[in-house]
């Protein structure tokens, strides 16, 4: 007895032992290890009335979906996430760390408890349904609701609304467009615009007058939205002997934000912003997608304005100086889709023909890696802080470099696997200054094969257009220039 009783005594000590280590690490549950994870990485998208399929703002929202969040955290396919090779660091990485995709894994293997209501955070909030912390400043919405007939496509739209203030000069530093009917909207390009003098816009649509008096539709391409000019003490000096150049053009800021599967939001740093004036109109650029039903839509967008003190203008601009095509330079003219199709242009195009400054060359059938580089001179020191890369159903990889004056040459950073259903803007996390003299470049890599799942036409030839079965390489970058300073006259309005 005396001796069973011994034996039972050092069972439970070694028991003790060997069990302490895994006592240690406890079951992790939904309240006090998960649901931090998901709102930093995940609610952004993935709550009411947003992009992603589900909300997983709560538990009971999260638990049926428990299997399916650990398979996509450990491929990496959740959150999506574009960079692979890179030498910056981008203030909008979503990737999760190991120890993160740790505690996913192990949650879900262990049952995907909830734990203790207790030990719940505070879930984030989006005023308004807004991205940000704050409702914004002012909301434009379209001018009247589209009604989207079920039809086989639509051309682009574009609808134009005034600029809703009087009081001068605003910098827009953040901008959200929603629609108010996502199952139809492809995508949304805001911008700006100033309509020659005589116009009249009705419902949204621009008219001027004939000879005759009689009123009629003002083009799109009319619209000239580089003929915006700024008050005298807002432009920005150059120096004598200087020459205009593209980086300090007003058309460097025309698009304020474009509204596509994985962006619809832009911000800049604090002081900085797109310098919107009364006079001017928002261009609601639309590309709607019929769902085989009759659908409505009136989309909006919100602005935020920079608040004091206001330092610099906020420029954007694609990288397309110059181009490439598999190595070797190109020249002539590009034939764009729409006049392939109506035969103004032959249908044998080829790249050898097309121009080096006005966009994308045709892509040959069944061509797998077709290259596109681009490049731009940067004539003026300027900083960048973020890149937009941009293709459609064919993009297949991107990458984006910098030739410094003395010669070195840098990897910013690539994405090897292009998606055009989650188009990705990289905001960085400390600006990156450019100096004088260097060159960017940027290359889309496109695959027109029968392997790529997106492809609706191996066997044709691609053209530069709009559309989304057209193709662009637009390897877009967000800069400010190091010279511009606001005046103080500016920089002391009131908000």
């Amino acid at each position: 007895m005396k001796v069973r009783r011994v034996v039972v005594a050092l069972a439970g000590v070694f028991g003790i032992l060997w069990s302490s280590p895994s006592d240690a690490r406890q079951t992790p549950t939904f309240t006090k290890d998960v649901a931090p994870i998901l709102y930093k990485n995940c609610s952004q998208c993935h709550r009411p009335d947003e992009v992603a399929p589900m909300s997983l703002m709560t538990y009971e929202e999260v638990r049926p979906w428990a299997r399916s969040i650990k398979s996509k955290v450990l491929k990496k396919e959740m959150p999506p996430w574009g960079v692979g090779e890179s030498s910056l660091k981008f203030s909008n990485d979503r990737q999760m760390s190991e120890k993160e995709i740790d505690t996913l894994v192990s949650w879900v293997d262990a049952g995907a408890p909830k734990g203790n209501d207790a030990d719940l955070p505070a879930s984030p909030t989006y005023p308004g349904g807004w991205k940000f912390n704050r409702e914004p400043d002012v909301v434009i919405t379209m001018p009247v609701e589209f009604r989207i007939e079920p039809r086989s496509e639509y051309p682009m739209l574009d609808f134009y609304v005034p600029v809703p203030w009087t009081d001068g000069m605003k910098l827009i530093q953040m901008s959200e467009a929603r629609p108010s009917n996502k199952a139809v909207v492809h995508h949304i390009t805001v911008s700006l615009v100033t309509f020659p003098p005589g116009t009249e816009v009705i419902d949204g649509q621009p008219f001027t007058t004939d000879a005759s008096g009689k009123k009629v539709p003002l083009d799109r391409r009319a619209a000239r939205i580089t003929e915006q000019r700024l008050p005298t003490e807002l432009q920005i000096p150059r120096e004598p002997g200087e020459k205009p150049d593209r980086l300090g053009s007003v058309g460097g800021f025309t698009t304020l934000l474009a509204y596509v599967a994985g962006r619809g939001f832009d911000d800049h740093p604090d002081g900085v912003g797109t310098p919107v004036l009364p006079g001017q109109y928002i261009n609601f650029n639309m590309h709607y997608t019929p769902t085989g039903r009759v659908e409505t839509d009136r989309s909006e967008v919100g602005f935020w304005f920079a608040r004091e003190p206001l330092k610099k203008f906020h420029f954007r601009t694609p990288i397309n100086e110059r181009q490439h095509v598999n190595g070797k330079i190109v020249r002539g003219p590009v034939p764009d889709a729409a006049d392939v199709e109506a035969g103004r242009v032959s249908q044998g195009a080829t790249a050898a023909t097309i121009s080096a400054f006005s966009g994308l060359p045709p892509i040959p059938p069944y061509e797998s890696n077709f290259t596109v580089t681009s490049e731009l001179t940067i004539t003026q020191d300027i900083t960048i802080n973020g890149f937009y890369p941009h293709m459609h159903v064919r993009g297949k990889s991107a990458e984006y470099k910098v030739v410094y004056p003395d010669g070195k040459e840098q990897l910013l950073f690539d994405v090897p696997r292009y998606r055009f259903d989650w188009q990705e803007r990289y905001v960085l996390a400390e600006p990156l200054k450019i100096p004088k003299g260097s060159m960017l470049k940027y290359k889309g890599v496109f695959d027109n094969s029968a392997n790529n799942p997106l492809n609706p036409n191996p066997d044709k030839e691609v053209y530069w257009s709009e559309q989304s079965w057209d193709e662009m390489s637009l390897g877009w970058i967000e800069y400010t220039l190091d010279k511009q300073k606001l005046p103080a006259s500016t920089e002391r309005r009131e908000q």
